[in-house]
């Protein structure tokens, strides 16, 4: 978890020109370690736990169950292995009220991670 929150500051730093202020955790034991404990009190970075009570996460859980729901009809509906899991949440939650229906009618196989724009089929 240190690694990749470090990964993940760099590119918030870099890329937005931002600050991370708080990060708020369940009360996992990957946080508790003093290497990540230093880096945050490095960073200024506060650090937060949430308490643990289910009816906090309630639009979160509520928003996860709803995203794996679409991923998975969608998987199903176009026979797609189960491989896609991933991609298939990914571009549900990206592709969500963006394609214009006066656009070019073709098939949305999804995005790139090194370039800007739509991957779509014209069949």
């Amino acid at each position: 978890v240190f690694s990749c929150f470090r990964t993940f500051h760099k590119m918030v730093t870099n890329h937005f020109d931002a600050k991370i202020k708080i990060l708020r955790s369940d009360n996992g034991t990957e946080y508790i370690d003093g290497a990540f404990r230093a880096y945050l009190n490095e960073h200024d970075i506060l650090y937060q736990t949430s308490v643990s009570t289910p009816e906090q996460n309630g639009v979160a859980e509520w928003k996860n169950r709803h995203l794996l729901e679409v991923a998975r009809s969608l998987i199903f509906t176009m026979n797609v292995p189960p491989s896609f899991w991933g991609d298939a949440v990914h571009d549900y939650c990206h592709s969500r009220g963006k394609l214009d229906p006066k656009a070019l009618r073709c098939v949305f196989i999804g995005y790139s991670a090194t370039q800007k724009g739509y991957k779509c089929c014209d069949p």
